[in-house]
C-alpha cells in the first residue's frame, strides 16, 4: 500500500486477509467453521490495534491512507457480521424446532419421523 511503511502494509494485509478468511468461514454456515471464525476475528484485531498503536507517528498523508484501509476493513466486517448474525439465526431456528420434536430430519439429514419406510403401519386411523 503506497504511503505507509511496510509494517504497517502488512498490518493491514494481515487484517484484510484475516476479515477475508473469516467472511468465507462464516459463507460456511457450519457450527464449526463458525469457531474458526472468531479465531480469524482476533488475528484481525490485533492487526488492527498495532496499526492504531502506531497512527500516532503517521504523517497526515499516511493517516489518510490508513483510515481508507480501515474503512474497507470496517466494511468487511459488517459483511461478517450480517452472516453470523444470520448463521445464529438460523442454527437457533433449528434449536427450537428439534427441541420441540417437530423436525422431519435431524442434524445428519436422517428423517426423525415415520415415513414410508417405516414398517410398524400407522397408529393413526381416519375411519374415527
Amino acid at each position: 500500500m503506497t504511503g505507509l511503511n511496510q509494517l504497517e502494509s502488512a498490518l493491514v494485509w494481515s487484517a484484510s486477509n484475516s476479515v477475508g478468511n473469516a467472511t468465507r468461514l462464516a459463507m460456511e454456515g457450519s457450527p464449526g467453521s463458525l469457531f474458526e471464525v472468531a479465531d480469524e476475528l482476533e488475528k484481525a484485531a490485533c492487526a488492527v490495534a498495532e496499526l492504531e498503536r502506531d497512527a500516532g507517528r503517521y504523517t497526515p498523508e499516511m493517516r489518510r491512507r490508513a483510515r481508507g484501509e480501515l474503512e474497507r476493513i470496517r466494511s468487511q466486517l459488517r459483511q461478517v457480521s450480517a452472516l453470523l448474525v444470520s448463521a445464529a439465526d438460523f442454527h437457533a431456528k433449528w434449536a427450537l424446532v428439534a427441541s420441540r420434536g417437530n423436525a422431519a430430519y435431524g442434524p445428519d439429514g436422517i428423517a426423525s419421523c415415520p415415513g414410508p419406510h417405516f414398517s410398524g403401519g400407522s397408529r393413526l386411523s381416519a375411519s374415527g
